[in-house]
């Protein structure tokens, strides 16, 4: 277990497998998550979609889709 610092730990029984990371790992994505503020963005961003057209989204949505990526409104 010493050579292997910060590397993740394999378990395998049964031929399934499972992987474990230590919870100190530097790229951990939760470390510094605060849920309180989580929710506070959460909250100040509900409605804000309230004036946009759902029908025409989803027209634009379809019309993406079959052209492929780039600015809709690009007619080159």
């Amino acid at each position: 277990m010493e050579g292997a610092a910060g590397a993740p730990l394999r378990l395998v029984r049964g031929g399934e497998g499972l992987r474990f990371r230590r919870e100190d790992d530097e790229d951990d994505i939760r470390a510094g998550y605060d849920p309180e503020r989580a929710h506070a963005g959460m909250r100040a961003a509900a409605g804000a979609w309230t004036a946009l057209d759902a029908e025409e989204l989803k027209v634009c949505i379809s019309r993406g889709r079959e052209e492929g990526t780039g600015p809709l409104d690009d007619e080159s």
